[in-house]
C-alpha cells in the first residue's frame, strides 16, 4: 500500500547539512527495520525509505498493515559534516498513526549527540483492535548441557525458545 493507506508513518529530518542520521525501528514481532534491512518480507512489515547519507534527511518508515503492539523508534548519529562546529544535531520526529479510521499526529524535537550510539526516542503503541496480534518473538540462545549429567546428550549449540 502507498501513502494514504499507511497506518503508521514515521519521518525524521535534521538541522545539520552533510550528516548521516539513521532511523531504526523494532517491530512488535522483533523485526529490525533499518538501512541494512529496509524492506523485510511479509505483509505485516514496514518499509524504510532510501538511506539519506548527507543533507538534512528525511528518512521515513511506513507500514500499511501493522501488527498490534509496540514499535520502538531509535535514531543513530552515524557520521557528520567534518566542518560542523556543533556536537550533535536536532532531529525532528513526526509520527502519524491511523487507528479505526482516526488519524493521530505527533511531533517532537530531539537533540542527538555525535557519540554514534543508538538512542530510543519514542515507542508507538499501536492498539487498533482490528490489527492482527504479532507472533511471539523467538530469541536465539546458546545452551550447554550440564557437564555433571550422567546421560550423554549431543551438543546442539543453538536452540530456539519462546520468551
Amino acid at each position: 500500500a502507498k501513502g494514504g493507506h499507511d497506518k503508521i508513518v514515521v519521518t525524521i529530518s535534521w538541522d545539520t547539512d552533510n550528516t548521516d542520521i539513521d532511523l531504526h525501528i523494532k517491530e512488535p514481532d522483533g523485526t529490525h527495520v533499518y538501512y541494512g534491512n529496509r524492506a523485510p518480507a511479509g505483509s505485516h512489515k514496514g518499509r524504510l525509505s532510501q538511506d539519506q547519507t548527507g543533507g538534512f534527511g528525511p528518512e521515513q518508515y511506513r507500514i500499511a498493515e501493522p501488527y498490534r503492539g509496540n514499535y520502538q523508534l531509535y535514531v543513530r548519529y552515524y557520521s557528520s559534516n567534518p566542518n560542523a562546529i556543533k556536537d550533535g544535531t536536532f532531529i525532528r520526529l513526526d509520527i502519524k498513526k491511523v487507528i479505526q479510521g482516526q488519524q493521530l499526529h505527533s511531533s517532537q524535537l530531539v537533540f542527538l549527540g555525535t557519540n554514534n550510539a543508538m538512542r530510543l526516542v519514542e515507542t508507538i503503541h499501536f492498539n487498533d483492535p482490528q490489527a492482527p496480534k504479532a507472533p511471539p518473538v523467538l530469541k536465539m540462545v546458546s545452551v550447554k548441557p550440564n557437564s555433571s549429567c550422567s546421560k550423554k546428550i549431543p551438543w546442539r549449540p543453538t536452540k530456539y525458545w519462546r520468551v
